[in-house]
């Protein structure tokens, strides 16, 4: 009888320990991660997306950014509607150990289209000079558009 009371005592000091909320838990960087969803919103509650289509297409992101699916681990982004447009919302969260890939696919695409607006379109030129290209964490955001520089700050707002 006593063996069975002794065991019956571990096994449920052994549960109860299993089942406490750990409150010091965290990602490995020790951030609040929001998830590229709410990163996402946060953007888009401050910029015009109505001359923007969303994009999920792995193939699109490597065409545009060359940025491969071993780089990283989930995307989204929203591009102009037509290609005499800039306006676009781009956020990729990379893998582990592979930002600097996607921060240069990224930085790659928009010094292009710098280049090829620069004697194209004046007006888009200057959206693209003026825009957000950030990282925080293991993401890699760039924010093109009227109200890029308030949509960084909510993006950024969103970690906390």
């Amino acid at each position: 009888m006593r063996k069975l009371i002794l065991f019956m005592s571990a096994f449920l000091l052994l549960f109860a320990c299993g089942c406490t909320k750990n409150d010091n838990a965290s990602d490995s960087k020790g951030s609040n991660d929001p998830g590229i969803e709410k990163l996402f919103e946060a953007a888009k509650q401050n910029m015009d997306t109505e001359i923007m289509t969303e994009e999920s297409d792995p193939e699109t992101i490597n065409t545009f950014f060359e940025i491969t699916k071993d780089n990283y681990e989930e995307f989204k982004f929203a591009m102009p509607n037509t290609n005499i447009q800039v306006s676009q919302i781009v956020i990729v969260k990379a893998k582990d150990g592979n930002l600097d890939a996607v921060k240069k696919g990224i930085k790659s695409y928009l010094d292009n289209n710098l280049e090829i607006f620069s004697s194209y379109l004046p007006d888009q030129y200057e959206l693209l000079k003026k825009a957000e290209f950030f990282e925080k964490d293991n993401y890699s955001i760039l924010l093109v558009g009227e109200g890029a520089d308030k949509a960084k700050d909510a993006v950024l707002n969103a970690f906390k």
